[in-house]
């Protein structure tokens, strides 16, 4: 039928936000060979999906399940640091549009 699309797929990812002071970014970009060797080993067997900043003081990372999620927050040499302040863990129940 003409302009019928497929029913998106719904999946559960897991979100952990993180953000750190602008006044620590230095500190936070001297510490990030550690952390990048992290989300590469992640990223390699499919449990990170996605990471990026949202500014220059935040970060964000998607992950395939919530285990996944808890060991980035507990294990990540920067994220489990003293340098970042502040960090969330949300389910979200995302639909993908083929």
């Amino acid at each position: 039928m003409p302009g019928s699309h497929p029913e998106p797929e719904r999946r559960d990812l897991w979100v952990v936000a993180y953000g750190w002071r602008p006044e620590d970014t230095e500190l936070v970009v001297k510490a990030y060979g550690a952390h990048r060797a992290n989300t590469d080993r992640m990223g390699a067997d499919g449990r990170l999906l996605m990471i990026g900043t949202t500014d220059a003081s935040h970060a964000m990372a998607v992950f395939a399940d919530e285990d996944a999620a808890a060991g980035f927050v507990s294990n990540d040499p920067l994220v489990g640091s003293d340098l970042v302040r502040s960090v969330s863990v949300t389910r979200w129940s995302a639909l993908r549009y083929h």
